[in-house]
């Protein structure tokens, strides 16, 4: 919100208890942002307090009704963490890279009879390991967003299991790029070498930004969703198999 232009603000009308959603612009007279987000990661982001006093907002700001497909607006939660786990996936990215990067230029052999860090077939195996969880972290999220444009596209025909598809499926690929993101962004220094751990190139940040953002909703809490809905389950999956 610091650094935003416009902000979506939710209240309910008093009595009738009917949601109200406007978007209102950040300098709006009776808004104030706090810039009290001041932790170890992602710093420049929308976290941290907003203060609102008697601020106005039109008929223009209010965003119109929605049909009342209940399943379709369940989805809208589901949005903020597919966003997240898209994040996540760069930013281990771009410690990939930069490992890759510092390995070929900086990183010294740890034996006289290597002429290079890249000949070293422990520091190989390292970066093979981390392109696997990589590439599967990534098919992940390319299959979960096929299904959720799918969804998206049905809009308000949207139906009790394709919405219990999606959040699975953005459950599942959430929980496996942060367990993945914050294996890497740990261990790229294994790769690197003491000399990488310098705050010149703050290469921590990598894991600082995942290990923040992780924690706006625990994963905890999605894998044992995931267990009770798949312990519920599979009897219906037992079924499915042997009518095949």
């Amino acid at each position: 919100s610091s650094d935003s232009d416009y902000l979506i603000v939710s209240t309910v009308f008093k009595g009738t208890e009917a949601p109200l959603i406007a978007v209102v612009p950040t300098k709006r007279v009776g808004i104030k942002v706090n810039n009290d987000w001041n932790h170890f990661g992602q710093r420049q982001t929308d976290s941290g307090s907003i203060t609102f006093e008697n601020v106005p907002v039109y008929n223009a700001d209010i965003l119109a009704a929605v049909p009342p497909n209940k399943e379709f607006l369940k989805v809208r939660s589901t949005i903020a963490n597919f966003l997240i786990t898209h994040i996540m996936l760069g930013i281990t990215k771009g410690a990939i890279n930069e490992a890759l990067q510092y390995v070929s230029t900086k990183t010294r052999p740890r034996f006289a009879q290597d002429s290079s860090a890249v000949d070293d077939p422990y520091i190989q195996r390292h970066l093979g390991q981390f392109h696997i969880q990589y590439k599967a972290a990534e098919s992940l999220i390319l299959q979960t967003t096929t299904i959720f444009q799918k969804a998206w596209d049905n809009i308000w025909n949207l139906t009790e299991e394709e919405k219990i598809s999606i959040q699975n499926s953005i459950g599942i690929a959430k929980a496996f790029v942060t367990e993945a993101g914050l294996d890497i962004t740990s261990r790229i220094f294994d790769v690197m070498g003491s000399r990488a751990t310098s705050n010149t190139y703050r290469y921590d940040r990598f894991w600082r930004n995942i290990r923040t953002l992780s924690m706006h909703a625990p994963i905890d809490y999605e894998i044992q969703r995931l267990g009770s809905w798949t312990l519920k389950n599979h009897k219906n999956h037992h079924d499915l198999e042997e009518d095949k």
